[in-house]
């Protein structure tokens, strides 16, 4: 009976982590600065909405991770990891691409003219800092 105990909390200890060793670290984060490009004419709003996500590289699906800010002042510096990973069980590892869109509407899915959006330089491997992103597209 001890062995069966024993066999199934590794299982279950295996099952929240996927391998030994996978969870991630406390530095599975990354971290930055948004900025408007001055190039750009854009006056913010208290209802325009930043979206940041950080995609794996290569990807072609849905963001690993997504943070959405509100009534945001710019620059604002931003962190994006672990906690705001979108599928669970998903670890927030690997080399990611920061992207960030600010939509005036408020929603990621309703796009307007006056919407900006940018994107890092490369990709980034989690507990790297300083990934600034300057919006300097309108979409």
């Amino acid at each position: 009976m001890r062995k069966f105990f024993f066999v199934f909390h590794l299982f279950f200890i295996f099952l929240l982590c996927g391998l030994p060793g996978c969870a991630p670290d406390g530095g599975s984060q990354v971290s930055g600065t948004v900025h408007i490009s001055e190039s750009v004419s854009f006056r913010p709003l208290e209802s325009d909405a930043l979206f940041i996500t950080a995609r794996a590289r290569g990807s072609s699906g849905p963001p690993l991770a997504v943070v959405k800010m509100l009534g945001v002042r710019f620059p604002v510096k931003y962190t994006i990891g672990q906690d705001d990973v979108m599928i669970p069980g998903a670890w927030f590892k690997g080399d990611v691409e920061i992207r960030v869109i600010l939509r005036r509407s408020g929603f990621i899915n309703i796009p307007t003219p006056a919407d900006l959006a940018g994107r890092s330089e490369g990709t980034h491997p989690p507990g790297a800092r300083d990934v600034d992103v300057e919006l300097t597209r309108e979409i």
